[in-house]
């Protein structure tokens, strides 16, 4: 099988090759099934699971070219049937596969050489997949069921974290982190791509960006904004400096057209409706400067509110009552401590931290 998935390679027809592939692997797991010997190839497993994967993705894109060019309807069933790829998704059959194997492996003893050292990777296989095919949902057991979670172990038969192999325990924690921000979980996202960046060796500059592209818009949005260093040497400049500078300076305009200029590269890392939530910090330090100058007073008037508003952004609402609902709102969420007074058309503020540092929102 592996031999004609080689041949089938060299001729550029990846459903053909999956379709070996996927004997092949088919072949092996009958095998497991077979044996309850748990020792042994789990190196075997990781690379014959890794390349189910690879083909999985070429061929649905094979796929998808020819559907695009020839139209479904253009296949008769014979066809279909003949070659396989059009009654099946490579990419569902992937997955599949990938469950079956892991259930197997799991099954093993932890000890050396055992089949269970092939888990971890088995599972990160998994959730780059689901990304890859816009289906993350399909990862959530393997990354919300407490009895899998390989970075919080609990259980007998527990494993510690650090025992599995560094590029593995980084590469899951990058996609914990990922199904965090999905969440909106931003405190675990941050531990979880913080820790991968810290095991991530220097050396490996591409992985480290690629961590950074999503740990950079969490640390801003639980407060902490990235240095012009740190983008500057992950060429990460264009994309972030002027957003963190517009939300620190409460600019809700240049926010938004920072977010429409590179809306695609945002949304590819889905990423975009995180930073898109920056715009309560923007106007939460855009009431903050206009208190700054009005000289910090209990008494925040929504008439200056109103003015700074339009100066910030021109398509919000400038009436009163417009900024008094976006008000009401920063209190609500803990951006401002007080109460709005409509009578007195101004926002009373708490006498002490009217306006709380944003990481003490997440602190608890």
């Amino acid at each position: 099988h592996i031999a004609e998935r080689n041949q089938h390679m060299e001729s550029s027809s990846m459903k053909l090759a999956f379709d070996a592939q996927e004997q092949a692997v088919r072949a092996f797991q009958d095998d497991f099934k077979n044996d309850n010997f748990h020792f042994g190839a789990p190196e075997l497993v990781t690379t014959v699971l890794l390349d189910l994967r690879v083909l999985a993705l070429r061929a649905d894109r094979e796929l998808a070219r020819e559907k695009a060019t020839q139209g479904a309807g253009d296949v008769d069933e014979e066809d279909a049937d003949a070659g396989g790829s059009w009654a099946k998704i490579p990419t569902d059959e992937c997955f599949a596969l990938l469950g079956n194997f892991f259930k197997l492996c799991n099954k093993a003893p932890m000890e050396p050489a055992s089949r269970r050292w092939a888990t971890l990777s088995i599972v990160n296989q998994i959730l780059k997949l689901t990304f890859m095919i816009d289906k993350t949902h399909l990862a959530k057991p393997y990354t919300e069921s407490s009895s899998m979670m390989f970075d919080e172990p609990i259980g007998r038969n527990a494993v510690p974290f650090e025992s599995w192999n560094k590029a593995d325990r980084v590469t899951y924690t990058v996609y914990r982190g990922r199904m965090s921000i999905l969440n909106g979980e931003y405190v675990t996202a941050d531990q979880k791509l913080a820790y991968a960046l810290r095991h991530c060796p220097k050396s490996a500059t591409k992985n480290r960006r690629q961590i950074l592209i999503f740990l950079i818009p969490v640390r801003m949005a639980i407060g902490t904004n990235p240095s012009r260093d740190l983008l500057l040497q992950h060429n990460l400049l264009d994309e972030f400096w002027e957003l963190s500078q517009a939300v620190q300076c409460g600019n809700v305009n240049g926010l938004v057209q920072t977010l429409e200029e590179h809306a695609e590269f945002f949304l590819d890392h889905r990423i975009y409706l995180m930073l898109n939530s920056l715009k309560s910090q923007a106007w939460r330090n855009l009431f903050k400067r206009v208190w700054t100058a009005g000289g910090c007073p209990r008494r925040l008037s929504l008439r200056d509110c109103a003015r700074a508003v339009m100066l910030s952004d021109s398509e919000s609402g400038t009436d009163l009552d417009a900024v008094s609902c976006l008000a009401s709102n920063l209190i609500t969420y803990g951006f401002v401590k007080g109460y709005v007074w409509n009578v007195q058309a101004c926002i009373l503020l708490a006498k002490e931290n009217a306006f709380p540092p944003i990481q003490e929102l997440f602190s608890h």
